[in-house]
């Protein structure tokens, strides 16, 4: 997910422009679950103990354009 907000800076020089930039990824934070252990002989035989993908991450960025 990815919010993008531009702000003129035309008073500075014509065609100047800073962009504020948000970005989110897995932004509802859905946990994925890993199989479920395969070992017969071992203790935690048939439980998820762990998800493949990464918590939710933000990123902030500003971007100058002249």
């Amino acid at each position: 997910m990815s919010l993008f907000k531009e702000f003129p800076l035309s008073g500075i020089r014509e065609g100047m422009r800073l962009e504020f930039r948000a970005e989110s990824f897995n932004t509802f934070n859905h946990p994925q679950f890993q199989g479920p252990n395969a070992n017969v002989g071992a203790s935690d035989f048939g439980f998820t103990s762990s998800t493949v993908n990464s918590p939710r991450e933000m990123q902030f960025g500003l971007k100058l354009y002249f």
